[in-house]
């Protein structure tokens, strides 16, 4: 009797029969050369540098209450990064006294300091202004945007991998 027609028929269906469990199965995420891990969006990415990169600091609250985010009368803690560049020396916090990321920019302009407060997305929601010898007050929404976008674009410069 001659196996030859029906030895390949059987390996087809054997090798089927092996692989159908496998199709139900999923792969660990270290096989799993298809799927490839969402890439963080850049805010994600800022955050996660400050929070590896910063230091923990507490901020005054007179400008940030201004702005709308209160913590009664205490200092709010924050973690901060700092860097220079010839236009000066500018500062990205994160906050999460709401129970979520929060981020505020700010720089010196003369005697002038320069708050701006976003969201986890960057999205500026407030801006500020507070004088070395003076009270904060709100700034005004086209001075505020456009400062903004500046310290916006410094710190997407610098964020690793863009």
């Amino acid at each position: 009797m001659n196996d030859t027609p029906s030895t390949p028929r059987r390996r087809l269906v054997l090798s089927a029969l092996l692989a159908a469990p496998l199709g139900a199965c999923t792969w660990p995420e270290w096989l799993s050369f298809a799927q490839s891990r969402p890439i963080a969006s850049r805010p994600e990415r800022l955050i996660r540098m400050v929070n590896r990169e910063g230091v923990d600091k507490m901020f005054a609250p007179d400008a940030l209450a201004v702005m709308g985010l209160n913590n009664g009368t205490r200092d709010v803690p924050v973690k901060q990064l700092a860097m220079d560049d010839t236009k000066g020396r500018h500062v990205v916090s994160v906050t999460n006294i709401r129970g979520r990321a929060e981020v505020i920019f700010h720089r010196r302009d003369g005697d002038l300091l320069i708050f701006h407060l976003t969201n986890s997305a960057l999205l500026r929601t407030a801006s500020a202004t507070y004088p070395r010898y003076g009270k904060p007050s709100r700034m005004n929404d086209a001075a505020g945007d456009a400062d903004y976008q500046n310290q916006l674009a410094f710190w997407m410069e610098r964020i690793p991998g863009r």
